[in-house]
């Protein structure tokens, strides 16, 4: 069954808790920008976000948003997005997802 962890200030879905991960305890969230992109409309793994960088290097723009004021990092598609500034909703393959303990900066697994 799926967890829902808080993430900056969204719920997200976990679809596998890990195993020494604790009910309640405090979480840092990985996701690496290749497992966050533009959400094709709603979903329960999707954040409000807005704009904040651009870099297109190619065949990828490498955009930084602001979602509740800490920045997330996305792989997207050329032309995906043209301006800064813009709102967008971002969505987050969960099940790529890593999860770190903030105190030890370790993983958990």
């Amino acid at each position: 069954s799926a967890i829902d962890q808080s993430v900056v200030g969204a719920v997200l879905p976990l679809p596998q808790a890990p195993g020494n991960a604790r009910a309640g305890q405090d979480v840092t969230l990985g996701v690496r920008p290749e497992t966050v992109v533009l959400a094709n409309g709603g979903g329960p793994s999707c954040l409000d976000a807005v704009i904040d960088v651009l870099e297109p290097t190619g065949a990828d723009t490498m955009a930084v948003a602001s979602v509740n004021g800490h920045p997330v990092t996305a792989r997207l598609k050329p032309g995906d997005v043209r301006e800064v500034g813009r709102p967008v909703r971002l969505a987050i393959d969960m099940s790529r997802a890593s999860l770190f303990d903030p105190a030890t900066e370790l993983r958990i697994s």
